[in-house]
């Protein structure tokens, strides 16, 4: 995890458990979210029980794993469907789809990769699986 120096550590690490978990895509047990983001059981316990009572994580009975739920894809969204970039972009990345028939990403620059702002798809054999929001390291991306 990446220390900030103002920052407000248990903000940071509630939001890099939800980065870890939105990064592996599905549900997770604690040990491995625990394993994966170098954080103690106990302290990645306790964040996401704050996390399950206020929405952003549901837990299934059964497994005891975790996923995020639709709470946080709301969150994205409206920050999403506020920008400004992406809405005034979307018309143009649509009509380049249709010229060149082919995928479109649009994509922000930000200090450890680029950030997957908008994809408009189109429909081939091969897919290129990317999800808005995903972060993608310089050394391992064409974008």
């Amino acid at each position: 995890m990446v220390e900030f120096k103002h920052a407000n550590q248990s903000t940071q690490a509630a939001f890099h458990i939800v980065e870890t978990m939105a990064e592996h895509g599905g549900s997770i047990g604690l040990s491995d979210l625990s394993r994966r983001m170098g954080m103690p059981r106990a302290r990645v316990y306790r964040f996401l029980r704050t996390l399950l009572e206020m929405g952003y994580v549901s837990q299934d009975p059964q497994t005891e794993q975790y996923r995020l739920t639709l709470k946080i894809y709301h969150v994205g969204q409206a920050v999403a469907d506020s920008t400004a970039l992406v809405t005034e972009a979307r018309p143009v990345l649509m009509r380049l789809r249709d010229e060149i028939n082919q995928s479109i990403s649009l994509s922000a620059v930000e200090g450890e990769g680029m950030r997957i702002l908008d994809l408009i798809r189109v429909e081939t054999s091969v897919q290129i699986v990317l999800r808005p929001g995903a972060l993608l390291p310089f050394h391992a991306s064409a974008q």
